[in-house]
């Protein structure tokens, strides 16, 4: 079973809090589970990104609607599709490496750390 739901994140989230971890950042497998890490900071009053910034996958319709909008990396499904089966067809068995750019999605979920190290 795939951990990657809002439900996930949120569960997650609350137990770092439980256990009295104050993270300063997230980054979230994706954007559902960014998703339930909002909704479990925002119950407990901690401000996205005055106190925890947040980084996510995926750029699902979902990020730019959450307040503030979630800072992800998108996905290019279509082009890591299309690597896919240029790499399947070329024939070549030989193990290799295709990188497929991912852009950087920014938005106002990221800030400046809230407190120094210690």
């Amino acid at each position: 079973m795939w951990e990657w739901e809002p439900e996930n994140g949120y569960d997650a989230v609350c137990r770092l809090l439980d256990d009295g971890v104050m993270p300063r950042a997230l980054v979230c497998m994706n954007d559902r589970v960014a998703f339930g890490a909002y909704q479990a900071l925002g119950e407990r009053g901690i401000r996205i990104p005055e106190q925890v910034s947040i980084v996510s996958f995926d750029n699902d319709e979902v990020a730019s609607y959450l307040r503030p909008g979630l800072s992800t990396i998108a996905l290019p499904h279509e082009a890591m599709g299309r690597a896919a089966v240029e790499l399947l067809l070329s024939g070549d068995e030989r193990p290799r490496e295709m990188l497929v750019p991912m852009p950087v999605i920014s938005r106002a979920s990221i800030g400046a750390p809230a407190r120094s190290l210690p």
